[in-house]
């Protein structure tokens, strides 16, 4: 299998994953996703994570939770768990995400694709 076809298996599933495990009702998560995906699509991933815990206290530290559960098998620096707390995450990204154009890219592009997954499973 492609390593193209296995990243999106890995967004499908975490898209899943994220509207199973997050509180609802659907609209009101599916909106947060979309606020969310366009910070990422403007402003890159690291905003995005400060966008889910300082504006979506709610539900969003488990959708950043979840995204970064995502990255330990496709980051070539990951680590064995993902960080759950925020300031662990942000860390996370500056040492081994954002220096490195290539593996920015590629976050930001695996995280676009399952936020997207998870705004049109929240129609389901």
């Amino acid at each position: 299998m492609s390593s193209t076809l296995q990243l999106d298996l890995e967004a499908a599933r975490t898209a899943q994953q994220i509207v199973a495990e997050t509180p609802k009702p659907a609209a009101d998560l599916e909106n947060m996703l979309r606020r969310a995906l366009a910070v990422l699509q403007e402003q890159g991933v690291f905003a995005a994570i400060l966008y889910l815990h300082v504006k979506e206290k709610e539900r969003g530290p488990k959708v950043a939770g979840s995204l970064f559960e995502l990255l330990v098998n496709f980051v070539p620096e990951g680590t064995a768990k993902a960080p759950v707390d925020g300031r662990a995450q942000l860390k996370f990204l500056t040492d081994q995400v954002l220096t490195d154009l290539q593996t920015t890219l590629l976050v930001k592009q695996l995280w676009e694709q399952t936020l997207i997954y998870s705004r049109f499973n929240c129609k389901i």
